[in-house]
């Protein structure tokens, strides 16, 4: 009777231990405040501990981009990155880069990928938005305007990564169409594409006139099927008003709704559908935006604040959802960094670095968006030492050295027992 107690105690005391280490697969659950809304940082320099401390609140999710296929080094901040996360509860938005052509990528390689974040989500039950190559409909990414390519390439890793993980969600993130194809119009015979093939004029020639302007379609031929993607996405940084860009310039009132509907920076006045109606609506799929607004220079025009506020108060206007009710995601990029279409000037998207920005950004997403944990939050003493955590280093051994000390306490209990019993 007296062991049957004993071994009770034991469970009572291990599971909480054990139970912190796995967690059972759940999707990007529907949020209950307006959109999920995180930052992606600079990741060198910042940390997740960081900016929650400068916002004063956790957000829902955090961003990070990696080269692919993911190297050693790679793996590690993959991992610091994930643990991090996991501490606050948040979404994990991983954006992969490919730093080999298309053709070169390989099935082997995103069944790795898919293995490793399978096993992260055992040990921190955080989940992932994927996003692999985005941005493929722009001339600035290597992988960028080679339509077949991309689109095998992206069902291969979507196929492999969904067989090794139930924890990841497929995003397909093309960037915002106004300007496409971002270069003056050209013969199809003419188009080079850096690490590709020259496609078939068809291929971008959507509308069979014999050059690729603005009038073809900048994301129906980067499109790889409903049955491949969890989740569709922009990225749609405001840098201002017309190139050249690099004046601070205040959004209107209903810029982004403009852009969201497909009627921002283009020449024409074509009735063009929106992307939320194409990809979102009609797939059933849910929408996440990448976005920030940019600021140049003190240049008396507009204070900083001016112009980032009024993005960020269209992004968390509760009316957007109205119109837009599949944007659930919004990814703030938090990097301070020079920008080519600003002809390399310094760029800074942040809104945590300065004290009284920061508390007003956090006043509007505390009262328009979905903050905290959407996945279980893990104690620090069940992850590993992220970038947060360097000058912390009993959190390693902190979890097995409690978990050792009480199963110590429990033996020695039941030798005495034991001994009691024979005595």
């Amino acid at each position: 009777m007296s062991r049957r107690l004993l071994a009770a105690v034991l469970c009572s005391v291990a599971a909480p231990l054990l139970l912190a280490s796995s967690a059972a697969a759940d999707a990007v659950p529907d949020p209950t405040n307006g959109p999920y809304v995180g930052p992606v940082l600079d990741w060198e320099r910042d940390s997740a501990d960081d900016y929650v401390d400068r916002l004063g609140l956790a957000p829902s999710a955090f961003g990070q981009s990696l080269p692919y296929p993911l190297d050693a080094d790679d793996r590690r901040v993959l991992d610091q990155f994930i643990e991090q996360v996991a501490v606050h509860g948040a979404i994990a938005q991983l954006t992969l880069e490919p730093r080999l052509p298309l053709s070169e990528l390989t099935t082997d390689h995103a069944s790795t990928l898919g293995a490793e974040l399978q096993d992260l989500h055992a040990e921190h039950g955080t989940t992932v938005v994927l996003s692999f190559a985005p941005e493929m409909n722009g001339t600035w990414r290597a992988w960028g305007q080679q339509p077949a390519q991309y689109r095998e390439a992206y069902r291969e890793v979507s196929t492999a990564v969904r067989a090794e993980s139930d924890a990841v969600e497929m995003l397909w993130s093309p960037a915002y169409g106004a300007g496409y194809p971002y270069t003056d119009a050209y013969s199809a015979d003419e188009r080079t594409a850096e690490g590709g093939e020259t496609p078939p004029p068809s291929e971008l020639d959507t509308t069979g006139d014999g050059t690729v302007t603005e009038s073809d379609d900048p994301y129906g031929p980067y499109w790889p099927g409903a049955d491949a993607v969890d989740r569709v996405g922009l990225v749609m940084y405001r840098f201002g008003f017309a190139r050249p860009f690099g004046e601070d310039e205040v959004p209107t009132p209903t810029e982004l709704v403009d852009r969201l509907a497909e009627r921002h920076g283009y020449a024409d006045d074509a009735g063009r559908a929106s992307f939320h109606d194409r990809f979102a609506v009609a797939n059933g799929l849910p929408m996440a935006l990448e976005t920030a607004a940019a600021w140049y220079d003190d240049d008396g025009v507009a204070s900083e604040r001016a112009v980032k506020e009024a993005w960020w108060q269209q992004l968390l206007d509760p009316a957007l959802a109205q119109t837009f009710p599949a944007l659930d995601l919004v990814m703030w990029f938090e990097v301070e960094r020079p920008e080519p279409e600003a002809d390399d000037a310094v760029t800074d998207w942040r809104t945590s670095a300065d004290p009284e920005i920061a508390q007003a950004f956090a006043e509007a997403v505390r009262e328009d968006a979905t903050t905290g944990p959407v996945t279980e939050v893990q104690e620090r003493a069940s992850v590993g030492s992220g970038t947060g955590d360097a000058d912390r280093p009993w959190i390693r051994w902190a979890g097995p050295a409690v978990f050792g000390g009480l199963m110590l306490i429990v033996l020695v209990a039941v030798r005495a027992v034991s001994r009691r019993a024979t005595g």
